[in-house]
């Protein structure tokens, strides 16, 4: 079993792990505005009204555990856990996801796959952070 290479890939933000670890650090409105407005319906992009509280209510959680998981979400047989890329004001530049086949995903995350991924992202905000190319 293995997963193979999703470089560039495009996915829902909503159905993906990196995705999700970034849509939590916006504001409500701003995921209101992505998921529940005119422009989104027309792009496709809604989260039904039923399932809507309970998007809302995940990236609380993720929020407050720092990562976000996927759990066959966007393929039969992957799971994933990401966290969100800093720069050096704090915002949001992109994320971090290691996957994994589904049935190896407990086994992974208990070995330490969230501290491993955090002092990763760590080094690679320090990075973002130096490169003087990076935008305000």
């Amino acid at each position: 079993m293995r997963v193979g290479d999703r470089q560039g890939t495009v996915m829902p933000a909503n159905k993906t792990s990196g995705g999700k670890a970034m849509l939590a650090e916006l504001e409500p409105p701003m995921i209101d505005q992505l998921f529940r407005s005119n422009n989104a319906e027309i792009g496709g992009d809604t989260i039904p009204a039923a399932e809507y509280p309970a998007f809302l209510r995940e990236l609380e959680s993720i929020r407050n555990n720092g990562f976000a998981a996927n759990f066959e979400g966007t393929e039969d047989g992957v799971s994933a856990l990401g966290i969100a890329l800093h720069n050096r004001h704090g915002h949001v530049v992109g994320a971090l996801s290691v996957a994994t086949p589904a049935t190896r995903f407990r086994k992974v995350f208990d070995a330490g796959l969230v501290p491993a991924l955090r002092e990763t992202c760590r080094q690679l905000e320090i990075d973002i952070a130096a490169n003087p190319a990076d935008p305000d």
